[in-house]
């Protein structure tokens, strides 16, 4: 109330003391000091009434609104928002792949961290963890992989609002509204903070696996000819491969490299031993071998007992004592080991 009145006496005497000045009798001022001591005594009053910044109503304790209306405290201003989130640390630390960083999220935020190999063949391991005091930290065990030995990986830190609490959603909004910066992406539900690197990383597993040679054995005998098949394989090299197969069964198929890629192109074998052979005649040989691969469809390594037979023909395709040993491929058979 009482800055109301200050208020309203300082427009009263600014106003008068320019009136006094112009035409003193309208006024009836004795003289021009008064009138300017009206003026500077409308200063002081507009000072005296003006609001003061951060000023709190009595009853509530709240800060008030524009419109004079009261207004939860918040702990952060609107205008700021949330939007860091740094990777500070990717090491392997007792036999696991520890992330660590940083954030300006409020405590109880769900973060996702994933760790993906760059290099065919892929592996990818994804954890949840929760932000401490500005921090978070995760830690991913890894298979026996050899390809793991000296991998290049992308480290990925998430944050998406939909799958908070409810108090991170009330701090944060349903769809991210208060999410700032240049971490911010769009999606499909609304806003994320999204952070990646890339780290190589020298993990600690088995290396020394042996894989069997075609030089190891008599060149154009059934196992010289399943080695090379084998060798082959984990080169992906399919066009090779399909030259090792049956004349019979490339005449039968359109493009036979294709054939072999649709079952062989997402497994990376990197152990072939204990090849032998079961059973063989004059133009039938059943043979062995003991593989192990990774492959797109797990992360861990899959060991396997390959059955393949292979028949001697010619260049027609004919079975023939006198032609060549080749493998059919609709004969291969995989036992899991493990």
């Amino acid at each position: 109330m009482l800055h109301a009145i200050a208020a309203l006496l300082s427009i009263v005497l600014f106003f008068g003391g320019i009136i006094a000045l112009i035409n003193p009798r309208w006024v009836k001022a004795r003289n021009r000091k008064q009138a300017v001591l009206a003026i500077i005594l409308s200063f002081v009053l507009a000072a005296f009434s003006a609001p003061r910044s951060g000023q709190e109503t009595a009853t509530t304790g709240r800060q008030a609104g524009p419109a004079g209306a009261p207004q939860a405290a918040e702990t952060r201003p609107v205008s700021q928002g949330y939007g860091s989130l740094s990777i500070h640390d990717v090491s392997v630390r007792d036999g696991q792949v520890a992330v660590s960083g940083a954030t300006d999220l409020p405590d109880g935020a769900e973060l996702v961290v994933s760790l993906q190999k760059v290099e065919a063949p892929r592996f990818r391991a994804e954890a949840s963890t929760v932000v401490t005091a500005g921090r978070y930290a995760v830690a991913f065990g890894f298979p026996d992989r050899p390809d793991l030995a000296d991998a290049t990986f992308e480290v990925s830190v998430a944050f998406y609002p939909q799958r908070q609490s409810e108090a991170i959603k009330a701090a944060i909004g349903e769809s991210g509204q208060q999410l700032t910066g240049q971490l911010v992406m769009e999606g499909i539900l609304g806003r994320y903070l999204n952070v990646s690197r890339q780290e190589t990383l020298r993990l600690p597993v088995r290396t020394d696996y042996t894989y069997v040679s075609p030089d190891q054995y008599e060149t154009g005998s059934p196992e010289h000819v399943l080695a090379s098949f084998l060798a082959s394989w984990k080169e992906h090299d399919f066009d090779r491969m399909a030259g090792l197969t049956l004349n019979s069964w490339r005449q039968r198929e359109a493009d036979p490299p294709s054939v072999l890629a649709a079952s062989y192109d997402f497994k990376y074998p990197f152990e072939a031993r204990d090849l032998k052979v079961s059973s063989i005649s004059d133009v039938r040989a059943e043979l062995e071998a003991t593989v192990s691969y990774t492959s797109t469809l797990r992360s861990a390594p899959t060991t396997v007992r390959i059955t393949a037979l292979l028949f001697k023909e010619d260049a027609s395709g004919a079975a023939n004592p006198q032609g060549r040993w080749l493998v059919s491929p609709v004969s291969i058979r995989e036992e899991e080991l493990n």
